[in-house]
């Protein structure tokens, strides 16, 4: 986890950049224990930033402040053929769009800091054509912004200078928000808060533990869309709120110095059908359990020990 920690670092302290990368490298970074378990479907979805997996054309510019406050911008192209293609392709398969993003950091380390921070917020704007889900009333572009940190509390040892991988408890959220109440995916809100605890036990520095609250939030039109649809289908009536609600508990445990795995699991509450609209029953609570392995094939072959 060190190798791709050092890489992002490389990245970040870039000023600038023209060419195929991915946006989420340099905006509304994770701030969660699992990265891909806290990112937003609005930033995905209406503000067009393809997962890590796709590489568009875009650039950016930075300017740092001071060691720890930057302000950035930039523009990438957003391929809507997500998650139906490879993320590699070198020209666009389908009409795409335009995604603009501006935003201000405020990032420490246990270099600089005993109790390290990071603080964002971003502002984005998508030039893809929208149609309300349920008027089908059609418009030009949309915005929303994001708002996230993560803040080391305690330390055990009273936050002792020099310690690279102490054992620290941290609390962090994020908040995601379109301003668009008519925007085609019929997302108006994601959030996630919880805690951490990194290495626990001195014996394994690079394990981290953490329990989250999620939810998401439906725009009226979408709620509407769904009971129309949910009746269309032949149910006899959409009943669930507008808002989604699940309780996580997931944990990065180093198996060996090149292998890491990250198991999860989830328990929802008030499931909607956003997503499958023409379902006809009432979705039920339920779990989602998971897990990911992260191989870290340069420190298997001994090409590096970060």
């Amino acid at each position: 986890m060190g190798f791709v920690q050092a890489i992002v670092e490389q990245i970040l302290a870039r000023a600038g950049h023209v060419g195929k990368s991915n946006p989420g490298l340099y905006f509304a970074a994770p701030v969660c224990n699992q990265g891909f378990g806290c990112q937003s479907a609005i930033l995905q979805d209406n503000a067009g930033m393809n997962p890590p997996i796709y590489s568009n054309w875009g650039g950016r510019v930075r300017y740092n402040i001071t060691p720890a406050l930057s302000v950035q911008a930039g523009v990438w192209r957003s391929n809507p053929a997500f998650p139906f293609t490879n993320g590699w392709e070198w020209t666009d398969s389908v009409p795409d769009s335009n995604t603009w993003l501006a935003n201000i950091v405020y990032r420490t380390t246990y270099q600089t800091d005993p109790y390290p921070k990071s603080y964002e917020l971003l502002f984005y704007h998508n030039t893809a054509a929208q149609t309300d889900p349920f008027t089908l009333a059609t418009h030009k572009g949309t915005s929303g912004m994001y708002a996230g940190g993560r803040q080391v509390v305690f330390r055990p040892d009273g936050g002792r200078s020099g310690a690279s991988d102490p054992t620290a408890f941290s609390v962090f959220g994020s908040l995601t928000t379109s301003f668009d109440a008519h925007a085609s995916t019929g997302l108006a809100m994601t959030g996630i808060a919880g805690v951490m605890v990194e290495a626990p036990f001195r014996s394994r520095p690079h394990d981290s533990y953490a329990l989250s609250f999620n939810w998401a939030t439906l725009t009226p039109n979408e709620q509407a869309y769904l009971k129309q649809q949910n009746l269309a289908a032949g149910g006899t009536g959409y009943t669930v709120g507008r808002t989604q609600f699940g309780l996580k508990l997931d944990a990065n445990i180093a198996v060996s110095r090149s292998i890491v795995l990250s198991p999860y699991v989830m328990r929802t509450w008030n499931t909607s059908t956003w997503g499958n609209p023409a379902y006809a029953g009432t979705p039920k609570n339920g779990y989602v359990a998971g897990i990911l392995a992260s191989v870290f094939f340069d420190k298997m072959l001994g090409l590096t020990d970060h």
